[in-house]
């Protein structure tokens, strides 16, 4: 916004013995009005249709302000750009390919009428160009996405994309009143091991749990590695007791492949849980796992919160 600020300031003054550009200015404060009404409904968040109506809107405001000042040649067919890179950056692959076909035909079809071959063969070019900075564009930010929710030591999903799908699953189980199961599963006596064996022993040690894990969960959960050797998995449409069942089948599975875990189970079955009221609850059961021995499955139980204390290595 602050660069476009001093765009259009430039625009009106006009650069150094050159007159001021009318239309310049026109088409400045068009992408001010744009990035505005843009951040607005990146922030907002009111409701996943106003994100998904969002680009839209935008497109429907860049056809109706090309009519009004000169069509094929108006200065602000070039904010069609800004339409497809808004969805290139920040829309799903479906969403920004629709947003893009949209604006490539309205495009086209405002400058099929132009009198004059060159505004035409200009409209075409520009549409081959932005759309091809569009398509870079989506592929790098889903890559730097994708990295950025990526534990770079097993290839798992991280802490923070874990909670992202978590809070989406417990949004959908709320509407839908189904239920979602999630297990903590910690290494025992990790940090003997790292200190017998060294860093880079441990580190083998959870690459080899992420991969016998990642065999075994189905398509539809959600395997993560939490944090140091504390793993997550986030069952959907799965109460506690199945997910119990589950829980122990991964146990004695990393236990044949020499991996000693214990692991807490929780369910959303309380109404008014939260989704973090569920991991503290499998956390719970995964500290009274711990205390009973390690090696095996707690599940949670209604109990008032008590204080926090150190969980056993």
């Amino acid at each position: 916004m602050g660069a476009t600020g001093v765009i259009a300031v430039a625009l009106v003054a006009g650069w150094p013995g050159r007159a001021a550009d009318p239309s310049a200015l026109q088409f400045a404060a068009g992408v001010a009005g744009f990035a505005a009404t843009a951040m607005w409904i990146r922030s907002s968040r009111r409701s996943d249709q106003v994100e998904a109506l969002g680009p839209w809107l935008l497109m429907a405001a860049v056809v109706g302000a090309t009519q009004f000042t000169g069509a094929a040649a108006s200065p602000y067919a070039a904010l069609y750009l800004v339409v497809v890179l808004y969805a290139a950056a920040f829309m799903p692959t479906g969403r920004f390919l629709l947003i893009a076909a949209g604006a490539t035909g309205a495009r086209v079809t405002m400058s099929i009428g132009a009198a004059d071959i060159s505004v035409s063969s200009e409209a075409g070019m520009s549409v081959v160009l932005w759309i091809s900075a569009s398509v870079f564009v989506h592929a790098l930010v889903r890559r730097l996405d994708n990295a950025a929710q990526t534990d770079g030591l097993t290839g798992l999903w991280n802490h923070a994309a874990f909670w992202r799908r978590l809070q989406a699953e417990h949004a959908r189980a709320r509407r839908n009143g189904t239920a979602y199961s999630v297990l903590m599963l910690d290494v025992d006596h990790f940090k003997a091991l790292n200190d017998k064996y060294g860093h880079q022993t441990g580190d083998a040690v959870l690459r080899r749990m992420a991969d016998i894990l990642g065999g075994r969960v189905r398509g539809s959960d959600v395997l993560a590695r939490y944090g140091g050797e504390e793993f997550a998995v986030l069952l959907p449409d799965t109460p506690q007791e199945p997910a119990a069942d589950v829980a122990e089948k991964l146990r004695r599975l990393l236990a044949v492949g020499g991996i000693s875990v214990s692991i807490g189970v929780a369910d959303n079955g309380d109404d008014a849980a939260t989704a973090d009221d569920v991991v503290a609850a499998a956390d719970r059961a995964l500290y009274d796992a711990k205390l009973a021995g390690r090696a095996r499955v707690g599940a949670a139980r209604p109990q008032p919160t008590r204080p926090a204390a150190l969980r056993p290595a």
